[in-house]
Protein backbone atom coordinates (compact mmCIF):
# COMPACT_ATOMS: atom_id res chain seq x y z
CA UNK A 1 0.00 0.00 0.00
CA UNK A 2 1.64 3.33 -1.01
CA UNK A 3 0.87 6.55 1.46
CA UNK A 4 0.30 9.75 -0.10
CA UNK A 5 3.22 11.75 0.24
CA UNK A 6 2.98 15.42 0.86
CA UNK A 7 5.43 17.89 0.21
CA UNK A 8 6.38 20.95 2.71
CA UNK A 9 6.78 24.15 1.62
CA UNK A 10 9.25 26.14 4.03
CA UNK A 11 7.25 29.70 3.94
CA UNK A 12 9.08 32.52 5.83
CA UNK A 13 5.66 34.70 5.88
CA UNK A 14 3.90 31.48 7.85
CA UNK A 15 7.26 31.42 10.13
CA UNK A 16 6.91 35.58 10.42
CA UNK A 17 3.45 35.72 11.55
CA UNK A 18 4.04 32.53 14.04
CA UNK A 19 6.70 34.48 15.60
CA UNK A 20 4.42 38.02 15.68
CA UNK A 21 1.38 36.40 17.25
CA UNK A 22 3.57 34.49 20.16
CA UNK A 23 5.36 37.75 20.70
CA UNK A 24 8.18 38.05 19.37
CA UNK A 25 11.67 35.61 19.86
CA UNK A 26 12.81 34.84 23.23
CA UNK A 27 16.11 36.84 24.19
CA UNK A 28 18.47 34.61 26.67
CA UNK A 29 19.88 37.67 27.68
CA UNK A 30 16.81 39.43 29.04
CA UNK A 31 16.40 37.81 32.87
CA UNK A 32 16.32 38.03 36.70
CA UNK A 33 17.05 36.15 39.47
CA UNK A 34 14.73 37.10 42.66
CA UNK A 35 17.06 35.84 45.53
CA UNK A 36 15.44 35.45 48.95
CA UNK A 37 15.78 37.40 52.28
CA UNK A 38 17.85 35.56 54.79
CA UNK A 39 17.56 37.92 57.35
CA UNK A 40 16.50 35.94 60.54
CA UNK A 41 16.71 32.90 59.40
CA UNK A 42 18.40 29.88 61.62
CA UNK A 43 21.70 29.40 61.43
CA UNK A 44 23.60 25.77 61.87
CA UNK A 45 25.13 26.92 65.13
CA UNK A 46 21.94 28.49 66.12
CA UNK A 47 22.41 32.22 65.84
CA UNK A 48 20.61 34.17 63.07
CA UNK A 49 21.49 35.42 59.49
CA UNK A 50 21.75 38.87 58.09
CA UNK A 51 20.47 40.23 55.08
CA UNK A 52 24.10 40.47 52.98
CA UNK A 53 23.65 43.30 49.98
CA UNK A 54 21.05 44.27 48.54
CA UNK A 55 19.11 41.45 46.91
CA UNK A 56 18.22 43.49 43.36
CA UNK A 57 21.66 44.57 43.10
CA UNK A 58 22.62 41.41 43.43
CA UNK A 59 20.30 40.20 41.06
CA UNK A 60 21.78 42.90 38.30
CA UNK A 61 25.04 41.52 38.95
CA UNK A 62 23.83 37.73 37.81
CA UNK A 63 25.16 37.32 34.41
CA UNK A 64 24.36 33.58 33.89
CA UNK A 65 21.22 31.37 35.31
CA UNK A 66 19.05 28.86 33.85
CA UNK A 67 15.31 27.86 33.94
CA UNK A 68 15.25 24.38 35.58
CA UNK A 69 14.62 21.38 33.14
CA UNK A 70 12.77 18.26 34.49
CA UNK A 71 13.95 14.36 33.01
CA UNK A 72 11.53 11.55 34.08
CA UNK A 73 12.56 8.00 35.29
CA UNK A 74 11.29 5.43 33.43
CA UNK A 75 11.35 1.54 33.43
CA UNK A 76 10.62 -1.22 31.34
CA UNK A 77 7.60 -3.23 31.43
CA UNK A 78 6.11 -6.67 29.49
CA UNK A 79 3.13 -6.56 28.19
CA UNK A 80 2.69 -9.74 26.90
CA UNK A 81 5.57 -9.59 24.09
CA UNK A 82 5.42 -6.39 23.73
CA UNK A 83 8.14 -4.06 25.83
CA UNK A 84 7.13 -0.58 26.88
CA UNK A 85 8.86 2.09 28.86
CA UNK A 86 6.57 3.44 31.94
CA UNK A 87 7.66 6.59 33.50
CA UNK A 88 7.81 6.24 37.70
CA UNK A 89 9.29 9.25 38.67
CA UNK A 90 11.62 12.50 37.66
CA UNK A 91 14.97 13.81 38.54
CA UNK A 92 15.86 17.70 38.51
CA UNK A 93 19.07 18.82 37.83
CA UNK A 94 20.60 21.59 39.61
CA UNK A 95 21.08 24.92 38.69
CA UNK A 96 23.63 27.40 38.32
CA UNK A 97 24.11 30.97 38.76
CA UNK A 98 27.30 33.22 38.52
CA UNK A 99 27.67 36.59 39.36
CA UNK A 100 29.90 39.53 38.88
CA UNK A 101 32.10 40.36 42.05
CA UNK A 102 32.50 43.81 43.11
CA UNK A 103 35.27 44.74 45.42
CA UNK A 104 32.72 45.01 48.35
CA UNK A 105 32.53 41.24 47.53
CA UNK A 106 28.84 41.11 47.91
CA UNK A 107 27.59 38.07 46.16
CA UNK A 108 29.84 35.75 47.94
CA UNK A 109 28.99 37.22 51.19
CA UNK A 110 25.45 36.57 50.95
CA UNK A 111 26.06 32.84 49.56
CA UNK A 112 28.48 32.29 52.23
CA UNK A 113 25.87 33.23 54.77
CA UNK A 114 23.37 31.03 53.03
CA UNK A 115 25.78 27.89 52.88
CA UNK A 116 26.55 29.22 56.87
CA UNK A 117 22.94 28.19 57.49
CA UNK A 118 22.89 24.69 55.84
CA UNK A 119 26.20 23.99 57.74
CA UNK A 120 28.02 25.73 60.61
CA UNK A 121 31.47 26.98 59.50
CA UNK A 122 33.26 25.92 62.82
CA UNK A 123 33.66 23.39 65.25
CA UNK A 124 32.03 21.89 66.20
CA UNK A 125 30.24 21.08 62.76
CA UNK A 126 26.41 21.28 62.57
CA UNK A 127 23.90 20.65 59.96
CA UNK A 128 20.81 22.80 60.12
CA UNK A 129 17.21 21.74 59.75
CA UNK A 130 16.45 21.92 55.91
CA UNK A 131 12.98 23.65 56.76
CA UNK A 132 15.34 26.42 57.61
CA UNK A 133 17.52 26.91 55.24
CA UNK A 134 15.50 25.92 52.46
CA UNK A 135 14.32 29.07 50.49
CA UNK A 136 12.15 29.59 47.11
CA UNK A 137 14.22 31.61 44.23
CA UNK A 138 12.75 32.88 41.11
CA UNK A 139 13.61 32.76 37.88
CA UNK A 140 12.00 34.96 35.16
CA UNK A 141 12.52 35.59 31.74
CA UNK A 142 11.91 39.02 29.99
CA UNK A 143 10.78 40.83 26.93
CA UNK A 144 12.92 43.51 25.45
CA UNK A 145 10.81 46.02 27.28
CA UNK A 146 11.49 43.76 30.56
CA UNK A 147 8.01 42.54 30.74
CA UNK A 148 8.19 39.23 32.01
CA UNK A 149 8.04 36.21 29.20
CA UNK A 150 8.13 33.48 31.84
CA UNK A 151 8.81 32.67 35.70
CA UNK A 152 9.77 29.65 37.28
CA UNK A 153 9.82 29.52 41.16
CA UNK A 154 12.59 27.02 42.63
CA UNK A 155 10.45 25.25 45.68
CA UNK A 156 12.99 24.59 48.86
CA UNK A 157 16.21 25.62 47.10
CA UNK A 158 19.57 26.26 48.84
CA UNK A 159 22.85 26.29 47.69
CA UNK A 160 25.09 23.07 47.04
CA UNK A 161 28.69 24.81 46.21
CA UNK A 162 30.44 27.98 45.66
CA UNK A 163 33.38 27.62 43.22
CA UNK A 164 36.23 28.65 44.31
CA UNK A 165 38.00 32.38 42.92
CA UNK A 166 40.83 31.90 40.76
CA UNK A 167 43.50 35.24 41.05
CA UNK A 168 45.96 35.44 38.92
CA UNK A 169 47.89 38.52 36.86
CA UNK A 170 47.69 36.86 33.67
CA UNK A 171 44.48 38.64 33.06
CA UNK A 172 44.26 41.93 33.96
CA UNK A 173 41.25 43.24 32.81
CA UNK A 174 39.07 40.69 33.33
CA UNK A 175 35.99 40.58 35.90
CA UNK A 176 36.19 38.00 38.47
CA UNK A 177 33.00 36.18 38.44
CA UNK A 178 31.21 33.39 41.25
CA UNK A 179 29.57 30.55 40.36
CA UNK A 180 27.08 28.92 42.80
CA UNK A 181 24.94 25.42 42.68
CA UNK A 182 21.65 25.15 43.72
CA UNK A 183 19.73 22.25 44.56
CA UNK A 184 15.59 23.04 44.98
CA UNK A 185 13.26 19.77 45.46
CA UNK A 186 10.44 21.16 42.96
CA UNK A 187 9.72 24.19 40.78
CA UNK A 188 6.55 25.66 39.49
CA UNK A 189 5.69 27.42 36.73
CA UNK A 190 4.40 31.46 37.99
Amino acid sequence: MKYPTQTKVFRTDALRGIIEDQGGMASNNRFRVHLPNLSGTLKADGSQAKDIGNRRELSDLCTSARIPGKTLSVLERNIGMEQIKVANGYTLGDINLTFYLTNAYTAREYFQEWMDCIVSPEPPYTAGFHSNYSKSLTVTQLDRVGDVVYATELIKAYPTSMAEIDLNNQAQTAAIELNVSLTYSNYLIK
